[in-house]
């Protein structure tokens, strides 16, 4: 009697180990399929919007006198001009990163300005606004230093538009 118990308690636990496996390939199939369904579901809706998308893209950009937007070169170009307007000695402007598009491209510009007071920061983001078309600030990181906390670090992210027919 006692090898019958044991015989069937290790028939018992193959069973429950192979029972384990099965349901952890039979897991990983229904996540494969669930997440190709979604992804076909999520291009089957952009497929489907991008005509409206492309409509609303051209009455977007109709808005836009294309020949007026400056090329890279000009808005780095003064974006240093404003930096060494306003004073700023400690400083550092990174080379623009450009993610290329057609008709329109898109530059990426980080200014470090180091030991700048707050009013130099805010008036600087202030004629960033006026005078320059088309660019925009996405963020601006302030710190104040332990040695000169009336001084202040700004980090500026601005991004501008170039029209590249």
């Amino acid at each position: 009697m006692r090898e019958k118990t044991l015989a069937l308690l290790f028939i018992i636990g193959i069973a429950g180990i192979w029972f384990t496996f099965q349901m952890e390939r039979h897991s990983t199939v229904w996540s494969s399929i669930t997440t190709a369904h979604n992804t076909a579901r999520n291009q089957r809706i952009w497929l489907d919007n991008s005509e409206d998308t492309k409509a609303q893209f051209e009455a977007l950009i109709s808005d836009i006198n294309l020949e007026t937007l400056p090329k890279r070169d000009e808005v780095n170009a003064t974006i240093d001009s404003m930096v060494r307007k306003y004073g700023f000695t400690e400083f550092g402007i990174s080379p623009p990163r450009t993610d290329v598009g057609i008709p329109l491209s898109f530059h990426s510009f980080t200014l470090d300005l180091k030991k700048a007071s707050f009013e130099q920061v805010f008036d600087f983001t202030d004629e960033i606004k006026e005078t320059l078309s088309y660019v925009g600030l996405r963020e601006i990181t302030i710190q104040a230093p332990r040695r000169t906390p009336h001084l202040l670090d700004a980090k500026i992210n601005l991004k501008s538009i170039e029209y590249t027919p």
